[in-house]
């Protein structure tokens, strides 16, 4: 364990670290505020004129009560500030994640390891500093709550653990993670009752051995957490049950003629460019390493296991079944190559896995360990930055455009938003 008063101990001091490191990774998100993707047509659109936050309007099926909750705080502040409140409550929402897991997660892996793993896998950079995609960092803190119990827990001041609580119901009832968490937990009961089975002795020795490493898990689920998830994931099965699906994006997308009359013909799409043209090539290598790491981590829970086995396996399942329910929504091979959000939990866990089995195997464990593994990382740094830092969004003058909306009228106003060409309509009904 860090020593007492180490930002890596304190709570505090790791939400504060979390909180630098993810405004390096998208500085324009507090320096040049602008609205990205669904943060205008779905949030910011539907909370304009409401006192109220619109918590039980769904958007592709499910609800999203946090980023609804921002949108209505933001609604407090003056016109021109919503970007950036949107932003910057963003950036609180997920280093408060970041900190969390690995405060939870320590006594499986280590928590500097789980802390840097957030921000050395390559990605598009678009999860980082927009409410939109809070929910990719509140999944880790779903799973963390529901599959780890954490040190002094129940010695913490009441208060604290209601409030604690009422948090977890709120990334609960914000995307679909709750009902993935809540279905892994019930497998992970489920295997740990086979492991406690009389006849165990008789399974195959990697079977055994792979059930023990679960039941290691399942023996110390903590209860009240997974009441609060599983409760909170029948709310959302009930509206993925009774609402549409499938995401509308193409209807916030401007056509050849609207986006010559507002500028931004030539801006091109965040996503045409930095994602399915550069980031293709190194998402599919590191997509290869993800796998070979998954396969050696499960030869090793087979094989040795060792308790952080059971935890790195349940991730991993987390991680892994999300692309292939993009590509089952979306029936589109450019949801897999364009969204790397979808792979983000995948690259994180295989970060602690490779950490944990490089330390255990390696002679001298853990320097020559984090030797290469900062290697790697300082290359990947080196040769290809673009990939660490979120590519600078386009200036889209909303300040310009606060004048148009607060000026009122019909038609409604249409605002350009990034990625180009995505825009919003606000006003005029």
């Amino acid at each position: 364990m860090a020593a007492v008063g180490s930002p890596y101990q304190r709570p505090i001091g790791l939400f504060a670290l979390a909180l630098v490191l993810l405004f390096l990774k998208s500085p324009d998100a507090l320096l040049a505020p602008q609205f990205w993707a669904e943060d205008g047509p779905v949030f910011f659109a539907a909370q304009f004129g409401h006192d109220w936050p619109r918590l039980s309007t769904p958007y592709a099926g499910y609800l999203h009560t946090v980023t609804r909750l921002v949108a209505w705080i933001a609604a407090w502040f003056d016109l021109s500030h919503a970007p950036l409140i949107y932003n910057a409550l963003a950036l609180l929402i997920d280093a408060a994640c970041i900190a969390y897991v690995a405060l939870r997660l320590a006594a499986w892996f280590p928590q500097w390891a789980v802390f840097l793993s957030f921000f050395i896998v390559p990605s598009s950079g678009d999860i980082f500093g927009t409410a939109t995609n809070v929910q990719w960092f509140m999944q880790f803190a779903l799973a963390a709550a529901c599959l780890a119990q954490g040190s002094g827990t129940h010695t913490a001041p009441r208060a604290l653990r209601i409030a604690g609580h009422v948090a977890l119901a709120l990334a609960a009832l914000s995307g679909p993670f709750s009902v993935l968490v809540a279905g892994l937990a019930a497998g992970t009961l489920l295997m740990c009752r086979l492991e406690a089975a009389p006849g165990g002795r008789r399974r195959a020795v990697g079977l055994s051995n792979f059930l023990r490493a679960l039941g290691a898990v399942g023996s110390q689920l903590p209860k009240t957490n997974l009441l609060i998830v599983f409760a909170c994931a029948c709310i959302q099965v009930a509206v993925l049950m009774t609402n549409e699906v499938h995401t509308p994006a193409n209807d916030f997308m401007m056509n050849a003629a609207l986006q010559a009359s507002f500028g931004v013909a030539k801006l091109g799409s965040f996503y045409l460019w930095t994602v399915t043209h550069s980031f293709l090539p190194p998402q599919l290598g590191f997509m290869a390493a993800m796998i070979a790491i998954t396969t050696a981590g499960l030869v090793h829970a087979l094989l040795r296991p060792a308790p952080w086995n059971g935890m790195a396996c349940l991730f991993l399942a987390l991680g892994a079944v999300q692309p292939l329910l993009a590509y089952m929504k979306e029936r589109n091979v450019f949801t897999l190559t364009a969204t790397s959000h979808y792979f983000y939990l995948l690259s994180v866990v295989c970060c602690w896995i490779a950490w944990n089995l490089l330390s255990t195997h390696l002679p001298t464990r853990r320097k020559p360990a984090f030797a290469l593994i900062a290697a790697l990382v300082v290359f990947s740094m080196a040769t290809r930055p673009e990939y660490f830092q979120r590519e600078p969004l386009h200036d889209m003058q909303w300040a310009r455009h606060v004048d148009r909306i607060r000026s009122g009228g019909t038609p409604a106003i249409m605002v350009p938003i990034n990625p180009a060409p995505w825009y919003f309509r606000v006003g005029g009904q």
